[in-house]
């Protein structure tokens, strides 16, 4: 990238530090480890998003139980993120939208934590033309797709969704997929543990696993039920024309479970209307670039919530899914 290029974006975010509270500008605690649960930071992320100037709003549209959403872009840095424009309950869509947009506020400030990293380029830039300048990163540019940003699931209690981000290293591409259950009640993530490493979680697709107060999968026999069912689905999908036919598998070795067995596989879980969502990425970068950065009819693998009935922790989410169409 020039750096002339950058110039509309440094601008952009000079102004929106500097009509940021009293709070201290630090770019790094407030990304890594963001305490979600934190009013004032939400606050803090709140100026800072408004002072960015006005976004880029993608086609508006609908879950199956009505609730209206559309993708928001941030104009200089292009990095977006889910906002939902109806739901019935007031209260809880002005959550999932304070939510939404902190988290999209967050990866802005980590986009020019990044763009900032070359002090070296901007020493050059400003000693040449006298005037400052974000220098070319070494660390990378955190990039996203509109087209890969999903609300998938949302009610008076939780909220879900996708975002596929890619941080550009050295020339090469290295995307990611971010899932998300968000507890509006709580104001907290719900969360993903490894079961057997609680603390340093592998997230593989083949580790027994809980997501935090909704389904449990620690025991080995319950988790290899749930395996069993996410293969036949997946051979279900793998078998269905939409498949053979699908663009987005012809680079992809999606389909070989063989070569990429759920060991080779990180697993990541979103809420859908009509079931949970299996997100699956796999180890080496030419799979991951040439996969998750294309929609394709095998990822993610949604299995129904009546087929998960035995391991939903009960409780009114349990409730609550079970009666999701």
């Amino acid at each position: 990238m020039k750096l002339s290029a950058l110039l509309p974006i440094w601008f952009a975010f000079l102004m929106a530090i500097a009509i940021l509270p009293s709070r201290a500008f630090a770019s790094e605690p407030i990304c890594h480890d963001f305490d979600y649960t934190d009013p004032d930071l939400f606050e803090w992320l709140h100026a800072f998003y408004v002072g960015l100037g006005p976004p880029i709003l993608g086609a508006e549209r609908r879950l199956r139980n009505g609730v209206a959403w559309r993708v928001v872009i941030d104009a200089g840095t292009h990095l977006a993120e889910a906002r939902i424009t109806w739901m019935p309950d007031r209260k809880a869509m002005e959550k999932a939208n304070r939510f939404l947009e902190g988290a999209q506020a967050c990866r802005i400030l980590k986009y020019y934590q990044m763009a900032t990293d070359s002090f070296g380029a901007a020493k050059e830039w400003l000693e040449k033309e006298g005037r400052p300048i974000v220098g070319i990163p070494d660390t990378g540019f955190l990039r996203t797709s509109p087209d890969l940003v999903e609300l998938t699931y949302a009610s008076n209690s939780l909220l879900s969704g996708y975002n596929v981000l890619a941080d550009v290293q050295t020339g090469r591409l290295w995307p990611y997929k971010e899932t998300y259950i968000w507890d509006l009640s709580e104001n907290r993530l719900v969360g993903h543990e490894d079961c057997a490493a609680p603390a340093e979680p592998t997230l593989r697709l083949s580790s027994p696993f809980r997501l935090q107060g909704l389904l449990d999968l620690c025991k080995a026999e319950a988790h290899e039920k749930f395996l069993a069912l996410w293969k036949s689905k997946f051979a279900m999908l793998a078998a269905a024309p939409a498949a053979k036919h699908d663009p987005g598998l012809r680079n992809c070795p999606e389909e070989n479970l063989e070569e990429y067995p759920p060991a080779r596989r990180w697993a990541f879980y979103a809420l859908t209307d009509a079931g949970l969502a299996v997100h699956t990425t796999f180890d080496g970068y030419n799979a991951l670039r040439g996969c998750i950065l294309i929609k394709n009819t095998l990822n993610p693998v949604i299995i129904p919530y009546r087929e998960l009935e035995p391991w939903l922790v009960p409780g009114p989410w349990r409730d609550e899914l079970l009666k999701a169409r």
